[in-house]
């Protein structure tokens, strides 16, 4: 699922000292895994996920900055072939913490409350950079799990051009991925980096 994410107004601006607690739900249901680096064919997947998080606004360097972590909590039905063998499993737990440091550099200047209110944003331009921990639910015994054992890091850079009520933004990500040593009995699993390119309206 790392690669379909899509996060719109990911890099919209908030007054400094802002706090904000997110809930989420989300279903996916498809040829869909909690972890895109599975040797796993024909999947058939029904996954359910809640999502808990926290965001900070602050100013750094003049300008507007976010700070954010995320928990997700998910279960899933999957069916599919692991060497030709067809198989039916069911896994439940939380997912990996996410930390993410977000910096706007262009046309995002930070701001109180009272200046926010007349902010017009037209051209914004930010960077973050994510971290996935390996804190989720893992067992090396079973090849699908909540958890993926390993560190990832996102590097990213979007564009937001705003049109009134309307936005089109632009991003440009990078996953790099740890190694997991201890995939499936022992094994290890590695996985080259994954370029991503997100343009949405």
């Amino acid at each position: 699922m790392i690669g379909q994410e899509l996060e719109p107004r990911s890099i919209n601006n908030l007054p400094v000292g802002s706090n904000f607690l997110i809930g989420g739900y989300g279903f996916a249901r498809g040829n869909i895994l909690l972890d895109p680096a599975l040797p796993v064919n024909g999947v058939d997947s029904n996954i359910h996920t809640l999502v808990a998080g926290y965001v900070r606004s602050i100013k750094f360097f003049g300008m507007s900055s976010k700070i954010d972590v995320i928990l997700p909590f998910a279960t899933g039905d999957y069916e599919g072939a692991i060497e030709e063998e067809l198989n039916i499993t069911r896994r439940t737990g939380f997912g990996d913490l996410r930390l993410r440091f977000s910096f706007n550099f262009v046309g995002s200047g930070a701001m109180d409350v009272s200046q926010f209110q007349n902010y017009s944003p037209d051209v914004v331009s930010g960077v973050s950079i994510q971290v996935i921990a390996p804190t989720g639910n893992y067992d090396s015994d079973f090849l699908i799990n909540p958890g993926s054992n390993r560190w990832v890091v996102k590097p990213q850079w979007g564009i937001a051009k705003n049109y009134e009520k309307w936005s089109v933004e632009g991003y440009v990500g990078l996953w790099i991925f740890g190694e997991n040593d201890d995939y499936l009995k022992g094994n290890s699993l590695k996985q080259e980096p994954l370029l991503t390119i997100k343009v949405m309206p």
